[in-house]
């Protein structure tokens, strides 16, 4: 079986502001999920990966990543809708 081993480390600033990403793991499963609160970085780290990967010459990869979140927030966003029901109109 393939082993996954992902390490991004990243310092990101903006004015005065820094971000510090540091994300390590290995996985030997098939698909990997992000978890977490709102505000723990997921899709920072997705972005990073996607970046990592363009920086890399991965286009594939990177064009992967961008289709799997795309389609992710399509099918959020479309259950979300379902789920809150049909708004009225004034």
């Amino acid at each position: 079986m393939d082993t996954w081993q992902v390490t991004l480390r990243k310092q990101l600033h903006h004015g005065s502001s820094r971000f510090d990403l540091d994300v390590h793991f290995r996985c030997t499963e098939a698909r990997v999920v992000l978890y977490g609160p709102s505000g723990a970085g997921k899709t920072q780290t997705l972005a990073v990966a996607v970046y990592e990967a363009v920086q890399a010459g991965q286009d594939d990869t990177a064009n992967l990543l961008v289709l799997i979140v795309s389609v992710t927030c399509v099918v959020v966003l479309l259950v979300a809708g379902r789920l809150a029901g049909p708004r009225s109109r004034p």
